[in-house]
């Protein structure tokens, strides 16, 4: 008895200081896009690899194109990759491209706009 105990009490302060060590990182930062690349292509061109640069990206950072998540990879704190299809730059225009960060305490952060220009 005096085992198990003692093993629930370890536990216990365990998940206290797990708990105080989510807690202490704080919410997500809201993210900045300082630079997108490329950031004009061809209406009509084959789809790509977006690299979108700036700061306070998280893991779970997602790159949005006129407010639709696409497929993001976490380069680190200062760079994500998107990909780009085929259908999201078919005609011209200007697309938005923004990060949200999501947030377990609150509806999460969305960066700045960065305008990815569609040529003819």
């Amino acid at each position: 008895m005096r085992v198990f105990l003692r093993a629930a009490f370890v536990l216990s302060c365990a998940f206290m200081l797990v708990a105080a060590a989510l807690h202490a990182q704080g919410p997500a930062p809201t993210p900045i896009i300082t630079s997108i690349n490329p950031s004009n292509v061809a209406a009509g061109a084959p789809g790509f690899t977006l690299t979108v640069t700036g700061s306070g990206f998280a893991a779970n950072s997602v790159v949005r194109l006129n407010g639709s998540n696409r497929a993001t990879v976490f380069a680190g704190p200062t760079q994500l990759m998107a990909m780009i299809l085929p259908g999201d730059i078919a005609a011209p225009g200007q697309i938005g491209i923004t990060v949200f960060n999501p947030s377990a305490t609150s509806p999460g952060f969305t960066s700045n706009t960065a305008i990815l220009a569609v040529g003819n």
